[in-house]
């Protein structure tokens, strides 16, 4: 009986492995948008050269656009997707000239493919992540591996996310603050959080580890007074899983949380769409690649008033 039990759940683990799900809430009222949050693991391998990082980035990117257009054939607003998605992470030293793309100041006034920014070091995908923005009509946002060349002639690289608007126009980038362990060995941190505007609230922008630091979220909720949390991560193991990371930030901060995860083996694999307080059902994805999508409420300042939907023109 137990080994017919093992067997059923390496059957069900074997078909989850390969077979894509969506989970979906059913279309809200007026004084709601919906949300996405990609469930999706990079592919690694042999970084070392520009054409074999090329490759991974380009598989990469094209499996993620994939997650993302689905989100948007839903009615997704905001799309959100994993940390390190475009290069499957565990970056050694040598392969990082080979992955990175460098980022243009925020906000620009044209979407990243426009000609004008030819030349300026903008890797395939970065300039893929404004096209598809632009193409499915939704704020996307994105994590790349970013190039900084300092003053002082120094070569630094940032664990970057990105906001596109509908547009495709870069509208924030926040370099991570809190670094995890082993980022350290090629990464610098940033020192400012940021946070993008859209019709339907204010978005803080989060990475993985800054999940468990007040200081970082704190300013994001309290200073710049976000209506909401992206949060891209590649959550490394138990005990504390990001599942129970993005709950703890939800409930302390009072926001909800897009958490976007890098699908792992084990209870390191999951994402959703956490609303503070446990008010309704969660909507999460374990096991799986897939999306979830959820609706999530208006903030009341951007209502005509509690009955009405929101003021600004929705697409």
């Amino acid at each position: 009986m137990k080994r017919n039990l093992l067997l059923c759940a390496w059957a069900l683990a074997a078909c989850s492995a390969t077979h894509d799900r969506i989970i979906e809430e059913p279309p809200g009222g007026p004084d709601t948008f919906r949300v996405a949050a990609i469930h999706l693991h990079g592919e690694s391998g042999d970084r070392t050269s520009d054409e074999k990082a090329e490759a991974i980035l380009k598989r990469n990117f094209d499996r993620c656009a994939q997650m993302v257009r689905r989100a948007a054939r839903a009615g997704a607003k905001v799309i959100v997707t994993p940390e390190y998605i475009d290069t499957g992470v565990a970056l050694m030293p040598s392969e990082c000239a080979h992955v990175c793309t460098t980022v243009p100041q925020p906000p620009t006034t044209k979407p990243l493919f426009d000609p004008s920014f030819e030349g300026q070091g903008l890797n395939d995908n970065l300039i893929g992540y404004s096209r598809l923005a632009k193409e499915t009509g939704a704020y996307l946002v994105a994590n790349v591996f970013e190039h900084y060349t300092s003053i002082f002639g120094e070569e630094r690289y940032f664990n970057t996310a990105v906001a596109f608007d509908p547009e495709g126009r870069l509208v924030a980038a926040y370099r991570k603050i809190n670094l995890y362990l082993w980022e350290y060995r090629n990464l610098w941190r940033g020192y400012e959080t940021s946070y993008f505007d859209t019709p339907w609230g204010r978005f803080g922008m989060l990475l993985c580890f800054d999940a468990l630091f007040p200081t970082t979220w704190g300013d994001l909720s309290i200073t710049k007074e976000c209506d909401f949390f992206t949060l891209q991560s590649y959550w490394e193991h138990a005990p504390l899983t990001g599942r129970m990371a993005s709950n703890m930030l939800a409930d302390l901060s009072g926001i909800p949380v897009i958490w976007s995860n890098q699908r792992r083996i084990g209870l390191a694999g999951d994402a959703g769409v956490i609303r503070p307080y446990a008010d309704d059902t969660a909507m999460g994805l374990w096991g799986p690649p897939g999306v979830v999508i959820a609706n999530l409420k208006i903030p009341h300042r951007l209502r005509v008033d509690e009955n009405s939907p929101v003021v600004a023109t929705t697409k």
